[in-house]
């Protein structure tokens, strides 16, 4: 089971992405059942998953959620910058490890 970030945490590294990138359009993306009126941005819900990796395929600034379908964005997307919560299985594909070169941006 998927432990779900609270809003504030999304909030603030969404403001972080703002801040580098302001003239980006927020979008969130997530599945039906999902509650995110919290935040104020626009929302694509539905339940098509290949539509839902092929939208994060193609953002160039991610935030991710705690879970490994919002990872394989990262494998096949051109992102450019992704903020990525550390939680365990990061370390299962090297990241946030001595051999991670990327230059994503984590979070607690």
């Amino acid at each position: 089971m998927q432990g779900p970030l609270r809003m504030e945490k999304i909030q603030t590294q969404i403001n972080l992405a703002l801040k580098e990138n302001p003239d980006h359009e927020v979008i969130l993306i997530t599945t039906p059942n999902e509650d995110v009126s919290a935040l104020p941005y626009r929302v694509i819900s539905n339940t098509d998953e290949c539509y839902d990796l092929f939208l994060l395929c193609n953002a160039k600034t991610l935030v991710l959620s705690r879970s490994n379908f919002a990872l394989t964005s990262l494998f096949f997307g051109i992102a450019e910058q992704a903020y990525i919560p550390l939680w365990g299985h990061l370390p299962c594909y090297g990241l946030y490890t001595k051999y991670d070169k990327c230059k994503f941006n984590y979070f607690k």
